[in-house]
């Protein structure tokens, strides 16, 4: 679980380090994410999407996660041509990120129940 949380922060930090050298400024707006999650392709959202696709291919484990992140970059695409004003690599990267996360169910942690 460590060795996750390590590789997600360093990918975070080298694609940081990406969009600080480069010279045009990506606006990136979170709340987009949060809109590409929930409109996902076609009406469905990213996590029905998710379900329905894992349960006809039987998939389990971290064939779900490759699904999952298989349509939430799909959906990132879906949202950067139709309603994001053109395809952006950095863009790209940084919804799939956020959104492949969000569908993962990386926001909820475990919590200890207090008697």
């Amino acid at each position: 679980m460590i060795r996750r949380i390590l590789f997600f922060l360093a990918v975070f930090c080298f694609f940081s380090l990406v969009a600080a050298q480069a010279s045009d400024s990506v606006d990136v707006d979170i709340s987009k994410a949060e809109l590409i999650f929930l409109a996902g392709v076609g009406g469905f959202g990213v996590l029905a999407l998710t379900e329905i696709i894992k349960r006809f291919l039987k998939t389990t484990g971290a064939a779900t996660v490759v699904v999952s992140a298989v349509i939430s970059a799909a959906a990132t695409v879906y949202y950067l041509f139709t309603a994001g004003g053109g395809f952006n690599l950095l863009k790209f990267v940084i919804y799939t990120v956020v959104v492949a996360l969000a569908a993962n169910g990386i926001y909820l942690f475990p919590r200890t129940r207090e008697s």
